[in-house]
């Protein structure tokens, strides 16, 4: 799966889920930036500015959503 991927269907639906690991994580559009929290553990809640800054600073074990883009796995509209 792609990063490129992500970004349209996060831009088209203003939501996305997608795996990476074990967990399920979604990414949401909200008035003033854009939110990011694993499904399981919805109350933690990380606000960044633009899906830019979130894909390039939102960490998973030390690395950044772009720099595992290669282990993404069902990236779907969140519905």
């Amino acid at each position: 799966m792609s990063i490129e991927e992500l970004k349209k269907i996060f831009l088209d639906a203003g939501e996305v889920k997608f795996r990476l690991y074990s967990l399920d994580y979604v990414i949401t559009k909200t008035d003033n930036g854009v939110i990011i929290y694993p499904i399981i553990y919805d109350k933690k809640q990380i606000k960044y500015d633009s899906i830019d800054e979130l894909l390039n600073s939102y960490l998973i074990y030390n690395e950044t959503i772009i720099q595992n883009e290669n282990k993404i796995m069902k990236i779907e509209q969140n519905v």
